[in-house]
């Protein structure tokens, strides 16, 4: 079987350190089967250990909030042990993580299931199956390596499992295919889940502290990126839209006859209609009646999909005939011409991370970490982008008018979510705004950047659909 990961991610956290001591975050991200596979975690930092059940209802795809540690000192080699266990208390996997703490930080530690063949010496964790130094910078790739650059990179598994490319490892998803009583087991394919709760053993032995950790992964400093991952919380994503012009975000009204599946992307396909993509769906939505209109698969769309994870899709300016761009979770993307009469996809080209055009490499381009949104605003009416036209190439005027727009993140823990505004004609990324001051998320109701999962421009104003 190919080798996998362990992908260790730090992210900086925003503002200035706490005069009473540094603060430092852990969180938890995993393609073994929480619940099955693994049901307790435990984390360890300068000798205070907590524990945190994990159950078949929490992502560790997207991972989850283990542990936060404050007061403490500067430290050039802060050690983070994270240790996963079955519910007798078994190991399974041990990482350890060696951060430079001089100011409040955060610490993602991303372990693979390929991992527990690979057994490494005194120093040493596990990266795409081979050891690597535990200070080994995450951003470096002459010190970590790459093991893709696109899921197509990385070979298949089980039917069930979907093959998922992020920061240049590869992970295995869940499809959703399995169906009730049963769990993807990206070796074997669907199995049926274990009798009775799978971690009530573990369970058992966890104190109050471990649940208070475990009922506050939504409420941590990220905006609400970590709902959803709690236990008990509903599948699917609700509507909300900002109508140009005004201050609050509201349902939009739309027919109850639509996707009941998380939506993944959505773009607009005609001018008065929105394409929404789940993993095995497209819906159409006429926007001026608000009901749902037609449904088609997926892969019979965009077939060049059919094992890969799409992150967003978005009608792509300047290009005739319309051009379509899906782009991958890795940054990169696929172009289509698009036909919105006939609603088809003929396929173009690829262009893979490393090869996007010059100006992705702007400190303004979006994070490739976690993207969330992308629209295209075809002119900027409400003014939430400005940018020197003596500086910035903006059509030679003097305002923004059409731009493409991102929603993005550079990583896990209390993270900085970006807005970024791309100017199609000039090639050039305008400079980027913190989400919390972007205009259409200081408006009143606007969710949290963390909680969308796709967003098209419609009527005069961004849609978003928020995970519930």
């Amino acid at each position: 079987m190919p080798s996998r990961l362990l992908l260790i991610a730090l992210v900086a956290l925003a503002g200035a350190c706490d005069p009473s001591g540094l603060l430092l975050i852990v969180d938890l991200r995993s393609d073994l089967v929480p619940g099955v596979e693994v049901n307790v975690a435990e984390v360890t930092v300068g000798g205070r250990t907590e524990r945190v059940p994990l159950t078949t209802v929490d992502d560790l795809i997207a991972g989850v909030r283990l542990a936060e540690y404050g007061g403490l000192v500067a430290s050039p080699e802060r050690r983070v042990q994270v240790t996963l266990l079955t519910a007798t208390g078994r190991e399974v996997l041990t990482r350890t993580v060696l951060v430079d703490h001089q100011r409040d930080e955060g610490v993602v530690v991303l372990i693979s299931r390929d991992c527990r063949a690979v057994s490494c010496g005194s120093g040493q964790t596990c990266h795409a199956g081979q050891c690597v130094d535990e200070d080994c910078d995450t951003q470096d790739p002459s010190c970590l390596g790459s093991e893709c650059n696109e899921d197509a990179d990385c070979p298949p598994l089980a039917p069930c499992a979907a093959a998922e490319c992020a920061a240049g490892a590869c992970l295995y998803v869940d499809r959703g295919t399995c169906g009730a009583g049963a769990y993807c087991d990206p070796e074997r394919d669907c199995s049926p889940l274990p009798d009775g709760p799978s971690d009530a053993g573990a369970d058992a032995s966890l104190t109050s502290q471990d649940a208070g950790i475990d009922a506050g992964l939504s409420a941590g400093p990220d905006g609400g990126s970590d709902a959803g991952v709690d236990a008990g919380a509903p599948t699917g994503t609700s509507p909300l839209y900002l109508p140009s012009g005004e201050s609050n975000w509201t349902d939009p009204g739309l027919s109850a006859d639509g996707p009941v599946d998380n939506v993944i992307a959505a773009f607009r396909s005609q001018d008065d209609e929105v394409a929404v993509l789940t993993s095995d769906d497209v819906f159409y939505l006429d926007w001026r009646s608000r009901s749902w209109t037609a449904r088609t698969s997926r892969d019979a769309l965009l077939p060049e999909w059919a094992d890969e994870s799409i992150g967003e899709a978005v009608i792509w300016p300047g290009f005739t005939p319309t051009r379509l761009r899906v782009f991958d979770t890795s940054g990169g993307w696929r172009d289509y011409e698009w036909n919105g009469f006939a609603r088809t996809a003929r396929f173009i080209e690829r262009i893979a991370a490393a090869d996007r055009p010059p100006e992705w490499a702007s400190s303004d381009a979006p994070e490739t970490f976690t993207q969330n949104a992308i629209w295209w605003d075809p002119s900027n009416v409400d003014n939430w982008f400005d940018a020197d036209p003596g500086t910035f190439c903006v059509r030679g005027g003097p305002r923004v008018t059409s731009h493409v727009v991102f929603v993005s993140t550079d990583g896990f823990g209390p993270r900085v979510w970006w807005v970024s505004g791309l100017e199609p004609d000039c090639r050039e990324f305008l400079p980027r705004q913190r989400s919390d001051a972007y205009g259409a998320f200081t408006s009143i109701g606007a969710p949290a950047p963390g909680d969308i999962s796709a967003a098209a421009f419609i009527g005069g104003g961004p849609l978003v659909f928020v995970r519930r």
